[in-house]
């Protein structure tokens, strides 16, 4: 009795001891079946709770952790044991690179692995395979000696199936990729080999596609028997396969012969052929050899084209691959060409393959996309680029010649590092330069900057972009450029989109026509919005003393709007946009403006807006203006000017010195410049005081078609004569008249004019004049005598003048003089004839001599 309790305190210690010291012992059994340096971790010890519970293992190989499980619970249920595991995470990172499958061992048989089997139930709540986790998911899998069955649930994969001795069924399958709008459901049944390590004797494999970029759902199909088969793609109702692979097994390889294959969902149908070759498929699916053959054939505008795709020999490999493939050849598009040249290698996980291309390779493109459009050659080099699911590396590279007919010819240069990049995801650092030709604003134009793009952010850092000139209409400027004076960043993030920067617009010089010029200009403006085809701006415009001109706007993609608020300023410092040409001197006065302007590819530059002038006053060349006074509503649209565009522009000055006084000058204006006979401009109303008297004229319109009306009323002759210098006689009274002009006519601008005195005119010949003539004989000295001073009741007179300025006067005088008799009427009949042209030289001489004086003086003062 005494041997008995001691034996059984003895293995009641014995097996506490071990229960105790598992951590250590499982560690020290697990290391002799696991790979060199690598570690077993017990997270803690086992307890018996239900059933038998630790915290998890780990199995690492040096630093990066192979197998990390949690929360183990081991129960035995009816009939089989139950294993629980909350997570399991295996990361296929720290696999060796290459491992043994076992080519020497003896092939095992089906029914002797399913012997081996005892009856269990796993349930795994997330199992992950890394770097694959986004397929992780829950794993239930019940085996026994009979069946074996497996159920797997996650957002991207779902699988059920089961084995029954020798015959495979697969319930169901439903695959779909990351962020990709497809989905791949699959079914069908096996009958298996004896040995695990050969393929199904025969069976039948069904699916359905469905793609986003598909229009009709694609049905596959992989039947064989023995060893051979064919795989198909059909599309729903289409009979025509798009994909049919013949293949042929023998015990060294797998052949893929006479395989075709099309796609006539590109924007032209695609199609080809393939060939393939898999050797030594029996060692393993990762000591598989590969030799395979596609070609692509394309017919566009340079007709028919073949392009060829060569992989291998290689191998794919669940950790490693090494497959090299070379695409050469053309393939020619509806517009465009391309052709290839890109030899590279496979690497990586067959999962996650990384495509590194070799020396050598380059994409080019060349065609007409659009019917103004021709691209010379686009050359993307790409030797030494990495391509994987995460992006791209190394360096990228584009070199752009195209030439439109709108806009000219361009070339653009391109290159930059990459790291892990796509677009809006990883980062690329960029420079650019470039130049080309504008043929709509006649220059010649350049380009350089860099930025960068991290993630959806996009950056350009410098930009400095400029035209040797820029001709619109007769508009020049010199040498306009845009700089950046603050970086342009475009954050393109879904719910977070936003573009902004500012950049300086700069100019040296803008030549207006006929001299006139702005001088050295600059816009600060800044941009703020969603995109760079979606975004105001504000900024200002100063060109030395003119300024500034508040601006604000925005862009659409397709037409730049904005306004323009230019406050009160002095009116001299706009003497730069005067041409010398004028000789006008801006005094004095006040100007301030306001403007709408749009600019469009297809409809150009158009603005609208208006100009004040208050109290303006400007030296002329032969004379002075004071007291001028607008207000001039306009619009601009192809090249023309368009004023007054509700009302005329009414137009006052208060008084214009020039051979004649003239004062409170109404002018009224309405219509276009350059005018036309669609587009005519209308001066609707002239009128003005001077010599006493007012002028005025009918409406005038420009192109000139009628006659127009020249009105006098009552013109104090006195003035007349002082203001022409006639010191040979005096003539006093007002005369009135309507003179018709037309400007039409090539030999008459005044035809049968009219001038009649209002009242009684009183003409007196200066003494030493009339001796003179009195003296030369009888006749004429009486006749003189009668002229000496002469009351005039009647005065008509008839005007006709050539464009030239030739003026012939036809008088008819009736008066009387009252120092020789009350009663005797003096009837006079005068024919004149005058160089108007020559007159006015004459007269303006000695007005421009005084003006100039008075200039000078006032500039001294």
């Amino acid at each position: 009795m005494r041997k008995c309790l001691f034996a059984a305190g003895s293995a009641m210690l014995l097996a506490l001891v071990v229960w105790y010291t598992s951590p250590q012992w499982l560690a020290a059994a697990a290391r002799s079946v696991l790979p060199e340096g690598a570690s077993f971790t017990l997270k803690s010890r086992p307890v018996w709770i239900q059933g038998v519970n630790t915290a998890g293992v780990r199995i690492a190989l040096g630093d990066c952790v192979l197998l990390d499980v949690d929360n183990i619970q081991l129960t035995r249920a009816p009939h089989r044991w139950r294993v629980d595991i909350d997570r399991l995470t295996l990361d296929t990172a720290c696999l060796p690179a290459s491992s043994s499958d076992g080519a020497d061992a003896e092939p095992a048989l089906l029914a002797q692995w399913q012997a081996r089997l005892f009856a269990a139930e796993i349930n795994i709540g997330r199992l992950a395979v890394l770097p694959w986790d986004s397929y992780a998911g829950q794993l239930h899998l019940v085996l026994d000696r009979q069946q074996q069955s497996l159920r797997y649930r996650s957002e991207l994969l779902s699988l059920t199936a089961k084995v029954e001795d020798a015959h495979f069924t697969l319930e169901s399958a439903e695959f779909s990729a990351p962020d990709v709008a497809s989905r791949l459901v699959l079914r069908g049944e096996a009958d298996l080999a004896e040995s695990v390590s050969h393929p199904p004797l025969r069976g039948a494999l069904q699916g359905r596609m469905e793609s986003g970029s598909i229009p009709d759902p694609l049905t596959l199909a992989l039947n064989w028997q023995g060893t051979q088969g064919v795989l198909r793609l059909e599309a729903q109702h289409d009979s025509t396969p798009l994909v049919s692979l013949p293949w042929k097994m023998s015990p060294d390889r797998i052949d893929i012969e006479n395989g075709v294959w099309r796609w006539p969902y590109a924007a032209q149908p695609l199609s080809g052929n393939v060939s393939m070759t898999l050797h030594d498929w029996r060692d393993g699916w990762q000591q598989t050899r590969i030799d395979a053959r596609l070609n692509m054939l394309t017919q566009g505008h340079n007709g028919r084209a073949n392009a060829v795709l060569v992989l291998g020999p290689g191998r794919l490999g669940l950790l490693d691959s090494a497959l090299r493939f070379q695409l050469t050849g053309q393939a020619n598009l509806a517009d465009i060409s391309l052709s290839a040249t890109i030899p590279g290698e496979i690497r990586g996980s067959v999962i996650n393959p990384t495509l590194a291309l070799l020396p050598g390779s380059l994409l080019r493109a060349w065609g007409r996309p659009s019917a103004q459009t021709v691209l010379e050659e686009a050359r993307w080099p790409l030797a030494g680029l990495r391509l994987n699911a995460n992006g791209v590396n190394g360096r990228l590279q584009a070199i752009v010649r195209a030439q439109d007919r709108y806009w000219g010819r361009i070339a653009l240069h391109l290159d930059g590092q990459a790291h892990d990049f796509w677009p809006d995801s990883g980062r690329w650092q960029w420079r650019y330069w470039g130049e080309g030709r504008l043929p709509p604003l006649g220059s010649q134009w350049d380009v350089a900057g860099h930025g960068r793009w991290e993630d959806s952010l996009i950056t350009v850092e410098q930009l400095s972009s400029g035209l040797d000139q820029l001709r619109y209409g007769h508009v020049l400027a010199h040498q306009p450029r845009l700089t950046l004076t603050a970086p342009l960043q475009w954050q393109r993030k879904a719910g977070e989109e936003h573009f902004a920067g500012a950049l300086r617009l700069t100019s040296q010089r803008v030549d207006l026509g006929e001299g006139g010029y702005l001088p050295p200009s600059q816009l600060l403006f800044s941009v703020d919005g969603r995109s760079p085809s979606n975004f105001q701006w504000q900024g200002d415009l100063n060109a030395q003393a003119i300024g500034p001109v508040a601006l604000r706007g925005r862009w659409d993609g397709e037409r730049l709007r904005g306004m323009g608020w230019w406050a009160a300023q002095p009116l001299t410092v706009f003497q730069p946009l005067l041409s010398p040409k004028l000789n006008i001197n801006v005094r004095s006065g006040e100007f301030y403006a306001q403007v709408a302007f749009s600019a469009a590819r297809q409809q150009g530059f158009s603005a609208g807006g208006h100009w004040v002038v208050k109290n303006g006053s400007a030296w002329l060349p032969d004379g002075e203006v004071r007291g001028v006074n607008f207000v001039l509503p306009y619009r601009f649209a192809q090249h023309r000017w368009e004023f007054g565009v509700r009302h005329p522009v009414t137009l006052h000055i208060d008084k214009l010195v020039s051979v004649f006084t003239m004062q409170d000058i109404h002018l009224a204006l309405q219509g276009a410049y350059p005018f036309g006979e669609d587009h005519p401009l209308i001066l609707s109303q002239a009128e003005m005081g001077v010599l006493g008297g007012r002028v005025s004229l009918s409406a005038l319109r420009w192109p000139l078609r009628d006659p127009v009306l020249f009105t006098v009323e009552g013109v104090d002759l006195s003035e007349l004569v002082t203001a022409l210098k006639i010191k040979q006689f005096a003539l006093s009274g007002k005369m009135s008249g309507v003179l018709p002009l037309d400007f039409t006519d090539p030999n008459k601008m005044i035809t049968r004019g009219q001038l009649r005195n209002d009242k009684s005119l009183t003409l007196r010949l200066d003494q030493q004049l009339a001796d003179e003539l009195a003296q030369r004989n009888m006749a004429q000295g009486a006749v003189v005598n009668w002229l000496r001073y002469l009351e005039i009741s009647r005065a008509y007179a008839s005007v006709d003048m050539t464009p030239q300025g030739e003026m012939a006067l036809l008088a008819h005088i009736e008066g009387k003089n009252s120092t020789r008799s009350m009663q005797k009427p003096v009837i006079l009949n005068y024919r004149h004839w005058q160089d108007l042209s020559q007159l006015w030289q004459s007269l303006r001489f000695g007005g421009t001599v005084q003006d100039t004086l008075e200039q000078r003086a006032n500039e001294r003062e």
